[in-house]
């Protein structure tokens, strides 16, 4: 999901993954949305999607929030 280049270009990760999806095989509408998510918020990031990836690096960021 995530090239060297992108790493060297400091690319979101939300935004690297989401241009890889799209220059896949896969032909399905993609939002890519870079967010802190939380109780307030979650609800309408999530609604009509089918697949929800989460980019956080780090396991401990997800635990404690």
């Amino acid at each position: 999901m995530f090239t060297e280049s992108d790493a060297t270009n400091r690319l979101p990760k939300a935004i690297a993954a989401g241009e890889s999806y799209s220059q896949s095989q896969f032909r399905h509408r993609r939002r890519t949305e870079i967010a802190d998510v939380n109780h307030s918020n979650v609800e309408r990031l999530i609604q009509d999607c089918d697949v929800v990836i989460d980019g956080t690096g780090q396991f401990w960021p997800r635990v404690l929030n």
